[in-house]
């Protein structure tokens, strides 16, 4: 399980900037829950070519705030787009580098919150050169395989989503397929978990007792807002206090960062949980 937030933006901003620095420092402070490591993603210009774009990346296995990185690039960092993950890792899984979030491959960045389980049937809708791709033991890494997978025979990404997310959901009514999935000129986020339980009994374990738990973890934790923030940039997140309009769920919004921002990022419909 984990947290996730995440920005596009029609020109370079920072996550401090659309949210605020108290709001920031907040979303670090879940690290105390979700403890297993950190990462994110951000586009940048290329050297050559400032008007073309390339995905960045940065992991690790450290707590957010414990690590020196988590300012300069969740906080201090410009970019046209961002998306920013806090893992706890599903029982079983490894705390490791290749089991950090988020993933990327052939140009595709995703971050998931959720558990997609059993493993077995989920390896049994990748391909062999989609399960020879992968690094880790991750669910979520299987789960960005997919989608990469539908993409060779889809028009496009936000289709392929949609189809993994058809293929997942016959297969895993229950399973949460929240993402924020980035690319060099498409921002994505999928809200798909109204069946999905929080793991309450899992988060009292941790010795976190019920009254400090972060706000909406028990009765909210799978809920993704969204809104219209500095400068037209628009954000996604599992929040950390509830700012923003609810995501439709069952949904897959996607907007162009940048120059290729297209319109508001209007939601399409998909595989309704």
């Amino acid at each position: 399980m984990c947290r996730l937030i995440g920005f596009a933006s029609p020109v370079p901003t920072t996550l401090t900037e659309q949210i605020g620095k108290d709001e920031v420092a907040r979303f670090g402070d879940m690290s105390a829950l979700h403890a297993d490591g950190w990462g994110t993603a951000w586009l940048r210009p290329e050297a050559a070519h400032p008007q073309r774009l390339q995905l960045e990346g940065y992991r690790s296995i450290e707590r957010a705030p414990r690590d020196p990185c988590f300012a300069e690039l969740a906080e201090r960092t410009p970019t046209v787009a961002q998306l920013v993950h806090l893992r706890w890792a599903t029982e079983g899984l490894a705390v490791s580098f290749a089991n950090t979030h988020p993933f990327s491959q052939d140009g595709i960045t995703l971050a998931h919150n959720g558990s997609i389980s059993p493993p077995p049937v989920l390896d049994s809708l990748l391909s062999p050169a989609a399960r020879a791709s992968l690094h880790g033991t991750t669910d979520s890494e299987r789960y960005l395989a997919l989608i990469r997978q539908e993409l060779h025979t889809g028009p496009d990404l936000p289709t392929a989503v949609g189809r993994a997310m058809s293929t997942l959901r016959g297969s895993f009514p229950h399973a949460s397929l929240n993402a924020l999935i980035l690319t060099e000129n498409t921002f994505i986020a999928v809200h798909a978990s109204a069946t999905s339980a929080a793991p309450v009994e899992d988060m009292l374990v941790s010795g976190i007792g019920h009254d400090d738990l972060p706000l909406d973890h028990i009765d909210r934790y799978f809920l993704m807002r969204w809104r219209r923030g500095v400068g037209g940039g628009q954000r996604a997140a599992r929040p950390v206090r509830p700012v923003g309009r609810p995501a439709g769920r069952g949904t897959v919004g996607s907007a162009g960062p940048g120059v290729r921002q297209r319109g508001t990022g209007a939601r399409r419909p998909v595989a309704r949980r």
